[in-house]
């Protein structure tokens, strides 16, 4: 992931050369003859991006280790309870984002685990900037124009996102916050794809998404892409301006894809699966495939993840006391 999109990004040289010192240094006890079956990988709903590149992730493992990973599609909190009770053996595997992280900074009260405690993180996947679009029935075509119409018209309008603490909706009480308390209500569906088809049909105006997602409806002329969340524009769409541009400053939010293993897998077989992804993610046609959907494609050292989500828990932490303020 390009560094102007979020602090995910890694290159992917370096991470070759640690995966592959992890792996010497791991040993090969239990990763000698992993995997001797089939792996289940928990994705997110069907139809978001999520989905997709799980989906494009294992095929690429079943390649490079020559088992089948066979995705099935959990939505909110089965899919990761599945995970963190499963047996640590590199068969039950998840393929999740930043909401897997943030659900229990915004509902502790409701989560079931602790996301340090209970997985052990392999590698990161691929990533994008959120990116705030609207419905062209709204007539608006600027960010300044979405901010004067929502305090012109109070309640009016609602965003739509995916689940509770997931990259798009953490993009949309952002963006209400800093753009000076905006009172547009969200609309939470199973999962981006749901979200923005919402958005689409006009249920909702305002909506948050990928570039992959959004850029065929931006194409047939019923959604328009209003700014990216970050700070800077993304090489993906070097034409569409970054939030900060637009005057609303502190408001970047990315999706960040990340697999996971029940925490207690064994080093080696994490280090197996690390270099294994690392290896397919590196190709010129995972590359592609990704920067086709509107993804950057890179991997990272298990390590590497939690030093990042350490950091990313600290800034998640601040922003759900934002959050549970403005609720109350």
């Amino acid at each position: 992931m390009n560094r102007n999109i979020n602090t995910w990004g890694r290159r992917g040289l370096i991470a070759t050369f640690a995966a592959i010192a992890l792996a010497v240094a791991g040993g090969a006890g239990h990763a000698q003859d992993y995997p001797t079956k089939a792996v289940q990988l928990f994705a997110p709903s069907a139809g978001g991006s999520g989905d997709w590149a799980a989906r494009v992730l294992a095929e690429g493992l079943e390649k490079e280790l020559g088992q089948p990973f066979v995705v099935e599609n959990r939505s909110n909190l089965v899919g990761i309870e599945a995970v963190t009770k499963a047996e640590p053996d590199g068969y039950t595997l998840l393929f999740y984002g930043s909401g897997l992280w943030m659900f229990p900074l915004l509902q502790p009260d409701v989560a079931t685990y602790d996301t340090l405690r209970d997985l052990q993180p392999i590698t990161t996947i691929a990533g994008s900037p959120s990116i705030l679009a609207v419905n062209t029935d709204l007539g608006i075509e600027t960010v300044e124009d979405l901010i004067a119409y929502a305090k012109e018209s109070p309640g009016k309008l609602t965003y739509s996102a995916g689940q509770v603490g997931s990259a798009h909706h953490r993009a949309g009480e952002l963006f209400k916050t800093r753009a000076g308390d905006l009172d547009i209500r969200y609309i939470p569906y199973k999962g981006s794809g749901q979200a923005i088809t919402a958005a689409v049909s006009g249920e909702v105006m305002v909506t948050f998404g990928t570039i992959g997602l959004l850029q065929p409806h931006v194409d047939s002329g019923r959604l328009e892409m209003l700014a990216v969340m970050a700070n800077e524009r993304s090489p993906l769409v070097p034409d569409l301006r970054s939030i900060t541009e637009a005057g609303v400053t502190d408001a970047e939010a990315a999706s960040a894809q990340v697999l996971w293993a029940p925490a207690g897998v064994p080093q080696d077989i994490v280090n197996r699966l690390n270099q294994a992804a690392v290896n397919f993610l590196n190709s010129p046609e995972a590359q592609k495939t990704f920067r086709g959907r509107g993804l950057d494609a890179e991997a990272s050292t298990p390590d590497e993840v939690v030093a990042i989500l350490k950091s990313e828990i600290e800034r998640g932490k601040k922003i759900a006391e934002e959050f549970n303020t403005a609720a109350k």
